[in-house]
């Protein structure tokens, strides 16, 4: 289902979220664009621990922050289906950040978390990086335009180098700097599933 563009706002996305607990073939929901805050985000959340069916789920270009992404963090330690979930756009920050990192640990089945164009520094990274160093599905991660230094790339490259499951990632438009660069191409050393870092 595509919606995005549509001004649908945390009361539309918090009915799409009732709709959505009682759904069991919709498979792909698209709210990009849509003014959908931290309530909507929470509401979309809640379906997600009663709906089995959804994969792919994007909300970019919101207005969510750290607690619509911890909400949402919160639903993946017990969702099974989502395999995508794209927040590009959106205002999460380390603590956002932190919070998917923590249900990385524990989920099994998303493939693809997009974060570009977010508000993650270091510690942010560097809580992703740790997860990744577990988690066993997830093939792609996109953090281009953050806030992250060289500190959080080089948590990133340690974690390359016992990460068993990722195979793109993307750190274009952050400040990385030599010693970040210089981390990362010593992983790719030692990494041998990594297929696109940019």
């Amino acid at each position: 289902m595509r919606l995005w563009g549509n001004q649908i706002g945390d009361d539309g996305a918090t009915a799409l979220a009732n709709a959505l607990k009682e759904s069991k073939l919709l498979q792909s929901l698209y709210l990009g664009g849509n003014q959908i805050g931290d309530d909507g985000a929470t509401a979309l959340a809640n379906a997600l621990y009663e709906n089995a069916s959804l994969q792919k789920l994007g909300l970019w270009e919101n207005t969510i922050g750290d607690d619509g992404a911890t909400a949402l963090a919160n639903a993946l330690k017990v969702n099974a289906s989502l395999q995508i979930l794209h927040l590009w756009e959106n205002a999460i920050g380390d603590d956002g950040a932190t919070a998917l990192a923590d249900a990385l640990k524990v989920n099994a089945s998303l493939q693809e978390l997009d974060l570009q164009d977010n508000a993650i520094g270091d510690d942010g990274a560097a809580a992703l990086a740790n997860a990744l160093k577990v988690n066993a599905s997830l093939q792609k991660l996109n953090l281009e335009g953050n806030q992250i230094g060289h500190d959080g790339a080089t948590a990133l490259a340690n974690a390359l180098n016992e990460d068993n499951s990722l195979q793109s990632l993307y750190l274009e438009g952050n400040q990385i700097g030599e010693d970040g660069a210089t981390a990362l191409k010593n992983a790719l050393k030692e990494n041998t599933l990594l297929q696109d870092l940019e």
